[in-house]
């Protein structure tokens, strides 16, 4: 079970992921809104999610979970959807993978 953690803590994981939708959502609101500020928060926001995106395909290919190719999928199918799934579903897809052995 050494390989169930994350390279990086598991609230600094939450923290990066949640912090990505968040500025995402500000981004988009501030540039409906026609805010000067609006780039700096869709840059941070972009940050977020490709060290988002990174750590979750590495932690995908380390523990080699179950459906390894629909997540990867999904990662750029639903950016700021997938990761939040993935994080909640990951302990049980790694048992899947070692149940059926694929």
């Amino acid at each position: 079970m050494e390989d169930q953690d994350f390279e990086i803590g598991n609230k600094t994981i939450w923290f990066v992921v949640i912090g990505n939708v968040l500025f995402a959502i500000a981004g988009a609101f501030a540039k409906i809104e026609h805010l000067e500020y609006s780039k700096s928060l869709l840059s941070i926001s972009l940050i977020l999610f490709l060290l988002t995106t990174v750590i979750i395909i590495r932690d995908i290919n380390k523990n080699k979970v179950h459906d390894k190719t629909f997540w990867i999928n999904s990662m750029f199918t639903f950016p700021f959807i997938s990761p939040i799934l993935y994080i909640t579903r990951r302990t049980k897809m790694i048992k899947l993978r070692r149940k059926f052995g694929r």
